[in-house]
Order: C-alpha cells, then sequence, then structure tokens
C-alpha cells in the first residue's frame, strides 16, 4: 500500500485511511493506484523513507520472500520506488554542506512541532535541524537497500 501511495516526488505517506473516515484535518492527497484512500503525510518528518526500506528488508528476511521485490506497484517495482525514495531524499533533504539529512525541529515522537498551528507541516516557522536519529535511521535504509538491491541482482539470500 506504500508504494501505491508513494507521491510523485517519490516521497513515502504517514499512512492511508479509507476516504470515507478521512477528516482528522490533513490536506489528504489521492493516488489513482489506491482507489478509495485518502494519504496523509506530516512534511516535516524525514524518516518514513528509511523506515519503509527497513520494514521491506526485515519482512524479506523473516519470511524469505524477495519476490515482493519485483512486484509492480503502477509502472515500477517495489525495488525500483525504494530506490526512487532514497534519490528523494537525497535530493530533498540532504545538506552536502554536512553531509547529512536534515529535518524539522520536533517536540515528541508524534513529530509535531513546537509552534504554534497543526504542528506537522513545513511553514514559515519550521526551524530545521540535524539529528541523530534520521541519520541513523537514513544510514540503516542505505544498507538495509543495497543488500535487497544485491540480492534482486545475484539472486542470493538475505540476511
Amino acid at each position: 500500500m506504500f508504494f501505491k501511495t508513494q507521491a510523485n516526488d517519490n516521497d513515502i505517506p504517514d499512512g492511508a485511511i479509507n476516504s470515507k473516515n478521512a477528516n482528522a484535518g490533513y490536506a489528504y492527497l489521492h493516488s489513482d493506484l489506491a482507489p478509495g484512500w485518502s494519504i496523509h503525510k506530516n512534511t516535516i518528518e524525514t524518516d518514513q523513507e528509511s523506515s519503509l526500506i527497513q520494514a521491506v528488508k526485515k519482512y524479506v528476511h523473516v519470511t524469505g520472500d524477495k519476490i515482493i521485490l519485483d512486484e509492480k506497484a503502477g509502472d515500477r517495482t517495489v525495488i525500483q520506488r525504494m530506490e526512487a525514495t532514497m534519490k528523494y531524499l537525497l535530493k530533498e533533504w540532504w545538506l552536502a554542506k554536512y553531509g547529512l539529512i536534515k529535518g524539522s525541529t520536533a517536540i515528541d515522537w508524534g513529530d509535531v512541532q513546537p509552534q504554534n498551528g497543526w504542528g506537522v507541516v513545513i511553514d514559515n516557522n519550521t526551524k530545521w535541524t540535524i539529528d541523530i536519529y534520521d541519520n541513523t535511521m537514513f544510514v540503516s535504509a542505505i544498507s538495509d537497500f543495497m543488500e535487497m538491491k544485491s540480492a534482486t541482482c545475484k539472486s542470493k539470500p538475505i540476511g
């Protein structure tokens, strides 16, 4: 579902909800690949992409199901969509000056900005930061992605 709701710029949403129940205040998005679902994203976050790649790697490792990597979501395979989301992070969130991923300052695990307002979307009050969590998640995702990419190219076991 996450790959079917992946945005055109290749970011990954926080989640999707049945459109009939989509009334939490988000500016919901929609995808032709997931009819009937409304997609929501906290734009201040930079860990959805890394988290999804790590989750897929864990699934493949536990189940041995590498076929999922070649399944299609629209016109691209899952492994292609994962690669595109890694490129998205490097394009949109990478700070070459520091060699690290940036993110916004958040006050809790709900990824909410401390400023007034909705708090989950980038706005003129957003305070940028470089944090250990987002960068650790990114490095782990790179490692997991490279292992899966290698396995799809060479048919070797993952794990």
